[in-house]
């Protein structure tokens, strides 16, 4: 037994000024000259530790107990004994102390320290109401204390402990909070402590950036640790851009990791951040336009099938009609009609689902785009598109080839898959990554079959619509780790349901599935040794077998169950086709293609035998269909026919037809190949209208001449058409409605439904499937994450597999609505809201039929508004008007041509502006929208560059994107932007180079000569200008000599460097001429005059005095404009005899003599803000 010598001692401490305060200090000592003495004496010697303690609180003093690492005989195990102490500072280090209970007796304790015990419970210290410091370092605690009722506690250490989850247990007075090294994984609990300045949160499991995101709601934080050489260092700070991401989102912090975060550093970051979101925003545009530029070449592809239908279609039908009954070349024609009317059906299903499809996987990679962005390039989705026999794509081939087992084969008929998309994941902030033996190999596509499964479940094989984005998020985002899955090496257990479905009954396109594409996710074993421990699970009930078979297990499948990041890690997403042996599908039997054939030959009605004119006189009704008719020529007109047919021929004009038949009431005119509906002249009788199977393009166009031409049209069809200008096959009927009031038959499709006044939709709280209520706390959150998407789709958590947000709407804490989001809802043309609107922040009406949005006016609040996919034509001022906090703005997808209407809307806040996909020519209403900073018009009708100028009002523009537009020269449009946009990052999807910036300002600066507008023009362009306009392009110098400008009337070069008029002299059909904002002082050397100049805008240059100007060289001279010069005289203005308007405000005009003005022609004269005195001039 170890003796032990225990010293104790009352001492006057000079650190308090009371001298009755006395500290009193309780050591405990190993005595080594003790070591020898009997074990009954030291037992004699020792007293115990705590009754000491006890006998010493008859004094009255203020106590230290310090209690050290020697192995004592009386060790401190409670603090029950703990009774009439007036202890403020209480230290217990290395004792077998397992519960603070009794330590709720030292009422005035403000320190406390218990460290490097077994402690496990430490819930009595919330009766230390006086304490300040707690120190509770290197125990056992699970969870941390309870200190809420604490309203004195400022300092809290829990370091070394083995705390998982935090609770709301934490004093709101805290200012320094260590958690180091213990197993926390979700700080979400500490936005209480809203008073921390300094936190260590060092050797913890936080793993993403997204588990530091509550670090935001601690407005004080100021010194944080996630990398504290003292303490293990968080997974988070392995990852790239940690210290980046977490300055900016942490962005009241000072301290790093023991690094000071400087001004520097952190504006750098800020440009970074910046800089990355708008990369991700950029590419997330491009592949909109990618997918929209792969959907008009599929229809391109299409309707060129339908063409070859419709040409065999014709003539099929000629051919029949010629043919006598029962006749070998009959059946033969009865057959291929009967083949083409299966292709068009096969046709019609593939044409219209094209653009779901789209859209639908374009929803998917935005989705991987913006999980990419959230994660800062440690989260990667590489696409591989590659083929051959070496490509990724053809090595997952094989390894889903077999993961068909006999059974498939023989019962589903299942012989092989086709993969369409092969998607890599590449996770490196996964824990385990460093240790996965197999996933180097896999990160350079070395794929083991043997490794490879299916995973089952959490995520299963699904349709390719309906990704299973929640399993991948959750897995990329480790929300849960470890998670419990399935993996197989079976489709047939795999994809059960489905193929049980389809498969089984010879039915591939059954339950309205019209596209068999599936999705799974393939999974990789990290190794085969830890194929041991999975466990196999039975097969017999999970698989494709008749009721005839035996229940056995198939040899061949199996389902392991495991834990997804432990075992198994998710590698490959793969979207696919089953190929089924004797598939009952007509449309991949090669019986059914269009094979070519010889086209009949069509002619002329005059130059036609079998047409004899003269009978037509009489007759109400005639029947010219199938009689390979190409026009009428110069026929007489047949007023009395009533009822016309030409189907299946080659007619191309309907302008012949209106002319030679004029009281037509039915015309039947599908299978030709008309263009256009111009009958040129009224049809006022007209009431049924068959156009299908034509060649007409432009619908809304169509339908403006039959509302002109046709006004009692009742009955139209223009099915088959290869319509290029309309967005949605649901809104044919209602443009069709809107512009012909009588029709009532569409395509066959009654309109008494949508007939009458507009459908109008009255929010109701019981029609939507998802809502939810947003805190204050949480809007914030969602306005300053970065994201793809409007903010109000982060308003629900959807994870059930859908790649788009669901309709839904969201409240604040109030129970006021925040938040609308219509996609793809019930339809309807106007919104109504019987419920207070203003505090709504966030509308979305996507994918609908509003043909305007004057109901905006009652969300004033708005931040952004989403109006695309719709019916819009034109901006509603009214609406806009009322909406001064909007931030973003989308009308993509709609039919809007004019946008000066918003030089009428004062948009202040308007950041983003979306208006791609419309019909719009010339962006010059946008002129006022002087804080964009991106700008999206891709896809519209803008042919020329020059007005593109209007970009450099835009100062604080990032982005531009006008691709897809039909511009004649897109690399100067390019060049031109740049120029004019010095502080754009990208233009047309593509990042601005500096390289690009040089060539733009040496093409596009200081000389306007005929290298100049050859970059800006075809020469055969150049010789047809009459207007040339070149604003804010740096020109200091003009030479026009060597161009044939012959027909240029008009020149605008305002905003320039230009310093003289004369070269501009030699052009003599000029006729206007601006030179606003230059540095105009004098008319140049070159003495030529300006024989038809008729206005001249000189205002805001240097002009000082009026004689240098020569203006006795502008002879035909009506207006000129001076204004906000520097004239004190206006002397040489009486040369100019046809002068009508003269403007000089602000100038320094101090006298006019009566003779400088002697002009009889004079109607206006301005002379605001000048000096004068005296106006005896005016008599």
């Amino acid at each position: 037994m170890v003796a032990v010598q225990y010293r104790w001692s009352l001492c006057y401490n000079e650190t308090f000024q009371n001298p009755n305060i006395t500290l009193f200090w309780l050591s405990t000592m190993k005595n080594s000259h003790d070591e020898q003495t009997a074990d009954g004496a030291a037992e004699h010697d020792a007293p115990d530790t705590v009754s000491s303690i006890s006998a010493a609180s008859q004094n009255k003093s203020k106590i230290v107990l310090e209690s050290f690492f020697y192995e004592l005989t009386g060790q401190i195990d409670n603090f029950k004994t703990l009774v009439n102490l007036n202890l403020k500072v209480f230290t217990v280090i290395g004792q077998p102390v397992t519960s603070l209970d009794g330590i709720e007796q030292l009422k005035h304790l403000t320190e406390l320290w218990v460290c490097e015990c077994p402690l496990t419970d430490a819930s009595a210290v919330i009766g230390c109401a006086e304490l300040k410091k707690l120190y509770l370092y290197s125990n056992r605690l699970t969870s941390a204390p309870k200190t809420t009722g604490l309203r004195k506690l400022c300092k809290l250490s829990l370091a070394c402990n083995a705390i998982k989850e935090l609770e709301l247990c934490f004093a709101e007075s805290l200012k320094d909070l260590n958690l180091a090294d213990n197993a926390v994984s979700d700080i979400q609990n500490l936005a209480m402590c809203r008073q921390v300045e300094i936190l260590n949160l060092s050797g913890n499991n936080l793993s993403t950036f997204g588990s530091l995101e509550p670090l935001q709601k601690l407005p004080k934080l100021r010194t944080l640790n996630l990398c504290d050489p003292m303490y293990r260092k968080c997974p988070v700070t392995s990852l790239a851009n940690y210290r980046s991401y977490t300055i900016h989102t942490v962005s009241q912090l000072n301290f790093l990791d023991g690094h000071t975060v400087e001004f520097e550093e952190r504006e750098n970051v800020k440009r970074f951040m910046g800089k990355n979101f708008r990369f991700y925003k950029v590419l997330s545009s491009n592949y909109t336009v990618a997918c929209y530029a792969e959907h008009d070449k599929q229809l391109e592809s299409s309707y060129n099938e339908l063409d070859c239908l419709q040409s065999a279609m014709v003539n099929t039908m000629v051919n029949l009609s010629k043919s006598a009954e029962n006749s070998k070349i009959e059946k033969e024609c009865r057959k291929k009609q009967r083949k083409y009317e299966v292709v068009q059906f096969r046709w019609e299903r593939k044409h219209w689902s094209w653009l779901p499809r789209l859209r639908a996987f374009l929803d998917i990679k935005r989705s991987f785009l913006e999980l990419e962005m959230l994660h800062f390039g440690n989260i990667n989705f590489v696409h591989h598109t590659e083929e051959g026999s070496s490509s990724v794509k053809h090595r997952i081939t094989t390894i889903l080839q077999n993961f068909i087992c006999p059974y498939t084969k023989k019962n589903a008929k299942l012989s092989a898959v086709d993969v369409s998309k092969v998607i890599q994941i590449i996770n490196i902030q996964h824990h385990n990554f460093d240790h996965f033996k197999g996933v180097k190999d896999v990160m350079g596509i070395g794929i083991s079959e043997s490794q490879s499964f299916i995973i089952s479940q959490p995520g299963k094989v699904c349709s390719a619509r309906h990704w299973q984005l929640g399993f991948i998020q959750d897995y990329v985002e480790l929300e849960k780790p470890n998670m419990k899955c399935l993996v197989t090496n079976s489709f047939a257990i795999a994809d059960q349901e489905w193929l049980s479905q389809n498969a089984v009954r010879q039915q591939p396109y059954a339950d309205g599935d019209l596209e068999p594409v599936r999705v799974l996710v393939l999974g990789y074993v990290i190794s085969d040794e830890l194929m041991g421990s999975f466990t196999r699970q039975a097969t017999a009930e999970m698989h494709l077998k008749t009721k005839e078979e035996p229940s056995e297990h198939c040899h061949h499948c199996a389902v392991y169950s495991s834990s997804i990041s432990v075992n198994v890690v998710p590698v490959f997403i793969v979207e696919y086709c089953y190929v089924f042996k004797d598939n009952s599908d007509p449309g991949i039997d090669d019986e059914y293609s269009i094979q070519d054939e010889e086209a009949c030959p069509f002619k002329p009605a005059l130059a036609s035998s079998k047409f004899n004119t003269i009978t037509w006189l009489n007759l109400t009704s005639l029947n010219l269909s199938k009689t390979m008719l190409s026009s009428f020529g110069s026929l007489a007109s047949f007023e009395g026919i009533e009822d016309l047919d030409i189907s299946y021929n080659q007619i191309s004009c309907l302008q012949e037809v209106s002319k030679i038949f004029p009281k037509l009431s039915q015309l039947r005119a599908s299978h030709n190949q008309i263009k256009a509906v111009n009958f040129g002249k009224e049809m006022n009788t007209l009431t049924n209208l068959d156009l299908a199977y034509n060649k007409i393009k432009k619908f809304n166009l169509s339908v403006q001449w039959l509302k002109k031409y046709c006004k009692s049209l009742e009955k139209l069809s223009l099915a088959y058409n290869p319509i290029t200008d309309v967005h949605s096959l649901s809104h044919i009927r209602y443009l069709a409605i809107q512009n012909i009031r009588k029709l009532t038959t569409l395509d066959g499709d009654w309109l008494h439904d949508i007939k009458g006044e507009p459908i109008v939709y009255t929010f109701a709280a019981k029609d939507f499937k998802y809502s939810s209520t947003v805190t204050s706390i949480e809007q914030e959150k969602i306005q300053s994450r970065p994201k793809l998407r409007n903010c109000g789709e982060f308003c629900v958590d959807q994870k059930d597999g859908g790649s788009s947000t669901p309709s839904h709407f969201a409240c604040n804490e109030l129970g006021e609505l925040i938040c609308l989001h219509f996609d793809e809802w019930k339809e309807f043309e106007r919104l109504e809201v019987s419920v207070k609107t203003t505090s709504v922040k966030w509308l979305t009406i996507r994918n609908n039929l509003l043909a305007g949005f004057n109901f905006v006016k009652d969300f004033p609040a708005l931040d952004e508004l989403d109006l695309s996919h719709n019916m819009i034509h034109q901006i509603s001022v009214t609406a806009l008007s009322t909406t001064r906090h909007l931030v973003s703005l989308n009308l993509a997808w709609n039919y809007l041509k004019d946008l000066d209407s918003f030089s009428n809307v004062p948009l202040q806040c308007l950041r983003v502006l979306n208006i791609s996909y419309n019909f719009v020519k010339k962006l010059d209403g946008l002129k006022n929208l002087i804080h964009l900073e991106e700008m999206y018009a891709a896809g519209n009708e803008i042919k020329k560059c020059e007005p593109l100028q209007i970009i450099q009002e835009w100062t604080q523009l990032r982005i531009i994107d006008l691709s897809g537009n039909p511009f004649e020269d897109a690399a100067t449009c390019r060049k031109l932007l740049i120029y004019h946009g010095p502080h754009l990052e990208y233009v047309n999807g593509v990042a601005v180079t500096r390289e690009e910036v040089e060539d733009a300002n040496d093409a596009l600066s200081c000389t306007l000569n005929k290298q100049y507008l050859s970059k800006l023009y075809k020469p055969s362009q150049i010789k047809s200008l009459s207007e040339l306009t070149m604003k804010k392009c740096g020109i200091r110098r003009v030479n026009l000599r060597e161009i044939d400008l012959q027909n240029l009337t008009s020149v605008n070069l305002e905003n320039n460097a230009l310093t003289s008029i004369g070269a501009l002299g030699h052009l003599k059909k000029l006729k206007r001429l601006c030179l606003s904002k230059n540095k105009i002082t004098h008319f140049g050397d070159a003495k030529r005059s300006f024989d038809h100049l008729e206005m001249l805008h000189l205002d805001f240059n240097y002009i000082a005095d009026l004689q240098p100007l020569e203006l006795e060289r502008f002879p035909r001279l009506t207006a000129l404009f001076l204004q906000d010069n520097c004239l004190t005289t206006v002397e040489g203005v009486k040369e100019l005899r046809r002068l009508q308007y003269l403007v000089l405000d602000r100038n320094k005009i101090s006298t006019i003599k009566p003779n400088d003005l002697s002009i009889e022609s004079l109607k206006e004269l301005y002379l605001e803000f000048n000096l004068v005195k005296d106006t005896a001039f005016l008599k």
